[in-house]
This record gives C-alpha cells, structure tokens and sequence, in this order.
C-alpha cells in the first residue's frame, strides 16, 4: 500500500491521480455531492476534522478487506497521525511505501499562509520515507 504525505499544495493529490489507484484521502469527507451526483462541492468543517480521518481509515479498511489497491493521500504532519495505517496495514499484511511530495502547486482548499507555515514547523520526517518531486499535469 501506499500513503502519501505532504504540505497542502505539495502535490498529494496530484500524485495519487498518476499512481491510477483508488485515492482514500480525508479531504472527500467534506465533499458534498449536489445535483446530479456527478459534482460535488467542498465545505470543510474545522470541528469535525478528526471524524474526517476516521471515516479516511475506515475506508482504507474496507478496502484492504475487498481487496482492493488503494492509496492514502494525507497532511500526515506528525508521526503518530500515521501510526493507526501502520498498524492496520500490517494487520492486513501489506507492505507500506511512505512517500512524502514536495512540490509547490496551488493550494485548492486555500489554506491560510500562517496554517500552512505552523504545519510546515510541526512537520516531522519519517524514517524510509521516499521524497517525490510531483510534476503538475494540468
């Protein structure tokens, strides 16, 4: 399995749209399907971030348990925000790659400037973890 971590803007999302697997990322919680289905719009809610990331592992089990490759795509900012995937990856059985982007593209949910400075002083290296240089597609 992969999970990809990163700074908002980094190319997470990007990446896990070349990778051609399922992409899992707590960002599609907030998304809320209008009209026909086939749209969505995004409505973060600030107070219901840690249910975001539950709903996130839960369908990295489901998952796992259908057999399905995926990827995680989060900010991952600190260690123990990933140590619940390791865990249940290696319940499963799967081998983890850990990729961390480092590109710098346009922020799509407009995180402030000082959001974005706090979580890059908070963001701790993990060992084994694979630095990617994202290229933008569009």
């Amino acid at each position: 399995m992969i999970i990809i971590r990163g700074l908002p803007g980094s190319g997470k999302s990007t990446l896990a749209n070349e990778l051609g697997l399922l992409k899992i990322e707590a960002d599609m919680f907030f998304n809320k399907f209008i009209k026909s289905r086939t749209t969505t719009s995004y409505e973060y809610n600030p107070k219901m971030i840690y249910d975001a990331h539950d709903w996130c592992l839960r369908m990295a089990i489901i998952a796992m348990q259908t057999g399905v490759d995926f990827v995680v795509a989060n900010t991952f900012i600190q260690e123990w925000e990933i140590k619940n995937y390791l865990y249940e990856f290696s319940k499963y059985g799967y081998e983890v790659t850990i990729l961390r982007t480092v590109g710098e593209f346009t922020n799509i949910h407009t995180v402030p400037r000082v959001v974005l400075e706090n979580m890059k002083k908070k963001f701790e290296k993990i060992d084994g973890e694979i630095i990617v240089y994202p290229r933008n597609v569009n």
